[in-house]
Protein backbone atom coordinates (compact mmCIF):
# COMPACT_ATOMS: atom_id res chain seq x y z
CA UNK A 1 0.00 0.00 0.00
CA UNK A 2 1.53 3.84 -0.69
CA UNK A 3 -0.43 6.94 0.98
CA UNK A 4 0.15 10.04 0.71
CA UNK A 5 -1.27 13.11 2.47
CA UNK A 6 -1.38 16.06 0.18
CA UNK A 7 -1.57 19.93 1.01
CA UNK A 8 -4.06 20.99 2.87
CA UNK A 9 -6.66 22.74 4.01
CA UNK A 10 -8.57 25.90 2.14
CA UNK A 11 -11.84 25.74 -0.16
CA UNK A 12 -10.50 24.81 -4.02
CA UNK A 13 -10.03 21.11 -5.34
CA UNK A 14 -6.59 20.13 -3.79
CA UNK A 15 -5.46 16.34 -3.02
CA UNK A 16 -5.61 16.07 0.91
CA UNK A 17 -4.42 12.47 0.88
CA UNK A 18 -5.08 9.15 -1.39
CA UNK A 19 -4.33 5.31 -0.45
CA UNK A 20 -3.31 2.93 -3.75
CA UNK A 21 -3.39 -0.74 -2.81
CA UNK A 22 -1.02 -2.60 -6.03
CA UNK A 23 -0.56 -6.21 -4.41
CA UNK A 24 1.89 -7.92 -6.35
CA UNK A 25 -0.36 -11.04 -6.66
CA UNK A 26 -3.85 -10.43 -6.81
CA UNK A 27 -6.45 -9.83 -4.08
CA UNK A 28 -9.70 -11.18 -4.63
CA UNK A 29 -12.67 -9.59 -2.25
CA UNK A 30 -16.14 -10.84 -2.76
CA UNK A 31 -19.51 -10.70 -0.52
CA UNK A 32 -22.43 -12.18 -0.83
CA UNK A 33 -24.06 -9.52 2.25
CA UNK A 34 -27.03 -6.95 1.41
CA UNK A 35 -25.10 -5.10 4.68
CA UNK A 36 -22.47 -2.88 3.64
CA UNK A 37 -19.45 -3.90 4.77
CA UNK A 38 -15.56 -3.07 5.16
CA UNK A 39 -13.55 -4.46 2.23
CA UNK A 40 -10.58 -4.15 4.18
CA UNK A 41 -9.86 -2.10 6.58
CA UNK A 42 -6.16 -2.19 6.34
CA UNK A 43 -5.32 -1.61 2.97
CA UNK A 44 -8.25 -0.14 1.40
CA UNK A 45 -8.77 3.38 4.29
CA UNK A 46 -7.79 6.22 3.73
CA UNK A 47 -7.15 9.38 6.46
CA UNK A 48 -7.79 13.10 5.88
CA UNK A 49 -8.12 16.25 7.78
CA UNK A 50 -11.18 17.90 6.54
CA UNK A 51 -11.19 21.18 4.45
CA UNK A 52 -11.68 24.51 5.70
CA UNK A 53 -15.18 24.32 3.89
CA UNK A 54 -15.90 21.11 5.79
CA UNK A 55 -16.45 19.02 2.08
CA UNK A 56 -14.52 16.71 0.29
CA UNK A 57 -15.01 14.72 -2.85
CA UNK A 58 -13.95 10.95 -2.79
CA UNK A 59 -13.20 8.78 -5.57
CA UNK A 60 -12.80 5.04 -5.40
CA UNK A 61 -11.53 3.41 -8.55
CA UNK A 62 -11.28 -0.15 -8.35
CA UNK A 63 -12.04 -3.59 -10.85
CA UNK A 64 -15.37 -5.28 -10.09
CA UNK A 65 -17.22 -8.12 -11.25
CA UNK A 66 -21.06 -9.10 -10.30
CA UNK A 67 -22.76 -12.22 -10.60
CA UNK A 68 -26.32 -11.63 -10.15
CA UNK A 69 -27.82 -8.29 -10.31
CA UNK A 70 -26.01 -5.62 -8.62
CA UNK A 71 -22.83 -4.73 -6.82
CA UNK A 72 -22.68 -1.35 -4.29
CA UNK A 73 -19.44 0.62 -2.89
CA UNK A 74 -19.98 3.07 -0.19
CA UNK A 75 -17.89 4.26 2.75
CA UNK A 76 -18.11 3.46 6.46
CA UNK A 77 -16.16 5.40 9.22
CA UNK A 78 -13.26 3.58 10.15
CA UNK A 79 -13.75 3.69 14.02
CA UNK A 80 -17.82 3.98 14.55
CA UNK A 81 -18.76 1.76 11.17
CA UNK A 82 -21.23 4.25 10.45
CA UNK A 83 -21.86 5.51 6.68
CA UNK A 84 -20.56 8.24 4.95
CA UNK A 85 -22.53 9.55 2.30
CA UNK A 86 -24.87 7.94 -0.32
CA UNK A 87 -24.02 4.40 -1.60
CA UNK A 88 -23.14 3.60 -5.56
CA UNK A 89 -24.51 1.37 -7.31
CA UNK A 90 -21.17 0.16 -9.81
CA UNK A 91 -22.08 -3.05 -11.66
CA UNK A 92 -25.26 -4.45 -12.43
CA UNK A 93 -26.60 -7.52 -14.33
CA UNK A 94 -23.57 -9.83 -14.34
CA UNK A 95 -21.32 -7.42 -14.92
CA UNK A 96 -17.95 -9.17 -16.39
CA UNK A 97 -14.73 -7.11 -14.70
CA UNK A 98 -14.61 -3.34 -15.63
CA UNK A 99 -12.88 -0.89 -14.09
CA UNK A 100 -15.02 1.43 -12.79
CA UNK A 101 -15.10 5.00 -10.00
CA UNK A 102 -17.51 6.23 -7.95
CA UNK A 103 -17.45 9.51 -6.10
CA UNK A 104 -18.44 10.21 -2.71
CA UNK A 105 -19.50 13.80 -1.48
CA UNK A 106 -19.32 14.61 1.66
CA UNK A 107 -20.23 17.93 3.72
CA UNK A 108 -20.49 19.21 6.91
CA UNK A 109 -17.55 17.91 8.56
CA UNK A 110 -15.63 20.06 11.24
CA UNK A 111 -12.61 21.96 9.27
CA UNK A 112 -8.85 20.69 10.34
CA UNK A 113 -10.46 17.03 12.02
CA UNK A 114 -9.20 13.78 11.04
CA UNK A 115 -11.31 11.37 9.10
CA UNK A 116 -10.98 7.91 8.28
CA UNK A 117 -13.05 6.09 6.01
CA UNK A 118 -12.76 2.70 4.80
CA UNK A 119 -13.75 1.28 1.12
CA UNK A 120 -17.04 -0.26 1.36
CA UNK A 121 -19.49 -3.20 -0.76
CA UNK A 122 -22.23 -5.42 -0.63
CA UNK A 123 -24.45 -7.07 -3.38
CA UNK A 124 -27.62 -7.14 -4.32
CA UNK A 125 -30.19 -10.19 -3.09
CA UNK A 126 -28.93 -13.51 -4.72
CA UNK A 127 -25.53 -11.51 -6.07
CA UNK A 128 -22.17 -11.79 -5.62
CA UNK A 129 -19.97 -8.89 -5.87
CA UNK A 130 -15.90 -8.57 -6.42
CA UNK A 131 -13.22 -6.21 -6.02
CA UNK A 132 -10.71 -7.51 -7.79
CA UNK A 133 -6.97 -6.13 -6.96
CA UNK A 134 -3.50 -6.47 -8.15
CA UNK A 135 -1.03 -3.56 -9.13
CA UNK A 136 1.11 -5.09 -11.89
CA UNK A 137 3.24 -3.91 -14.64
CA UNK A 138 2.54 -5.43 -18.23
CA UNK A 139 -0.84 -7.49 -17.89
CA UNK A 140 -1.87 -8.96 -14.49
CA UNK A 141 -1.37 -12.72 -13.70
CA UNK A 142 -5.62 -12.66 -14.06
CA UNK A 143 -6.55 -10.67 -16.72
CA UNK A 144 -9.79 -8.83 -14.64
CA UNK A 145 -7.85 -6.94 -12.11
CA UNK A 146 -6.40 -3.49 -11.59
CA UNK A 147 -4.80 -1.71 -8.40
CA UNK A 148 -7.50 0.21 -5.91
CA UNK A 149 -7.13 3.48 -5.33
CA UNK A 150 -8.92 6.12 -3.18
CA UNK A 151 -8.37 9.91 -3.63
CA UNK A 152 -9.95 12.60 -1.15
CA UNK A 153 -10.25 16.05 -2.82
CA UNK A 154 -11.38 18.86 -0.92
CA UNK A 155 -14.77 20.54 -1.95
Amino acid sequence: MSTHGGAGGGGGTSLLARVQYVPSLEDTYSTTSQTVAVVDATNLTVSFKAPASGDVLIRLTGTVEVTGTYEYWALLDHTSSAQRGSTATVAGANDAANAVTAVFLLTGLTPNTTYQVDWAFAAASGSTAYLIVQGATGIPSQANAGPATMEVWSA
